[in-house]
């Protein structure tokens, strides 16, 4: 029984380290990819090291939020519901890395995600609240047509 017992805590540590090593790898992918700012690639990478790890870690959640943040054309919001749907995750991540930190120690990682945090403050929260500003750039870019013909 001893033996056995043995056996399979042995085997579930080498498992453990297995996945640690490749949830390494995937890291350090991530952060290549980053590196070269291809940031599609780095949140596909993420998604693998966080699959890997096995839960959500607080240095891939920034570098997620870096990437989002990079990635979200504040422009074209308006125009696109993909922007609304990354913007949306975005907010989420920064709101998820916010609490998870604060009673840490602050820092310059910390400070980046605030600002990013603050800065979306200006936008809608939900896909309600977005459809229904849509609706009402349309009204006004209508009434401001309208009244450039006159």
């Amino acid at each position: 029984m001893k033996k056995i017992f043995l056996s399979f805590l042995f085997l579930s540590i080498q498992c453990a380290m297995a996945q640690s090593a490749i949830a390494d790898l995937k890291f350090e992918e991530a952060e290549t990819a980053f590196n070269n700012q291809n940031y599609t690639v780095t949140l596909n990478k993420l998604d693998e090291f966080d699959k890997a790890y096995g839960t959500l870690a607080s240095k891939s959640l920034y570098l997620r939020i870096v990437c989002q943040d990079k990635l979200l054309n504040k422009d074209i919001i308006f125009e696109s519901e993909e922007q609304f749907a990354l913007m949306a995750a975005l907010r989420k991540n920064t709101t998820a890395y916010i609490k998870a930190m604060e009673s840490e120690e602050l820092d310059d990682k910390f400070r980046e995600v605030y600002s990013i945090n603050e800065n979306l403050t200006i936008y809608p929260e939900t896909l309600k609240e977005y459809k229904e500003a849509l609706t009402q750039l349309e009204q006004a870019s209508t009434v401001d047509d309208f009244v450039n013909v006159k």
